[in-house]
């Protein structure tokens, strides 16, 4: 697959977590770590599936915010499922960014939020999930603590809770 079969998805919620990016994209690969100037993260984008909050990487315009996130390839084909899952058009929309990493500074495309409500918080399991991501990944310690920080709700829905959980916690083979 060359470069034009590709495409770059810069992840900084949920999908920094290659076991959820893969239930989307199959494919998807990580290829490394990487931070976005001039946007903060807030976990008030309205789920439209379960209304809680998910996360959005929000425009400030400040070079001192910073967003850390992890970069996977994904075949162009392939992106089309992500778009349906993240609800692009419906609570989320695309654009190319610029991330900065280690060795360079390369263009990726990203979701963010244009249905937010700041009064909304995460699900534990969403929450265990961007949080595994980022350990998984090597994110900045500090950044990985501020995760942690976050405030987060019990899901009231224990069938789908305890479904979700499943990926943080799966169940060793007998």
């Amino acid at each position: 697959m060359g470069p034009l079969d590709t495409v770059i998805v810069f992840a900084y919620g949920s999908n920094m977590f290659t076991v959820r990016i893969r239930e989307r994209i199959p494919s998807a690969e990580p290829w490394g770590i990487g931070q976005l100037t001039g946007h903060t993260l807030r976990w008030h984008k309205r789920s439209t599936k379960d209304g809680s909050g998910k996360c959005d990487a929000e425009f400030t315009g400040h070079d001192v915010d910073v967003v850390w996130g992890v970069l996977f390839t994904c075949p162009v084909s392939e992106k089309l499922y992500l778009d349906q899952d993240e609800g692009l058009g419906s609570g989320y929309d695309e654009k190319e960014v610029e991330i900065i990493t280690k060795t360079r500074a390369l263009t990726a495309f990203m979701y963010f939020a244009t249905d937010k409500d700041p009064s909304l918080q995460p699900y534990h399991w969403y929450k265990g999930w961007v949080v595994r991501g980022a350990l998984e990944h090597g994110l900045p310690q500090d950044y990985i603590a501020r995760l942690e920080s976050v405030s987060s709700i019990p899901d009231p829905d224990r069938e789908r809770a305890n479904k979700n959980e499943q990926l943080l916690f799966p169940h060793p083979p007998c």
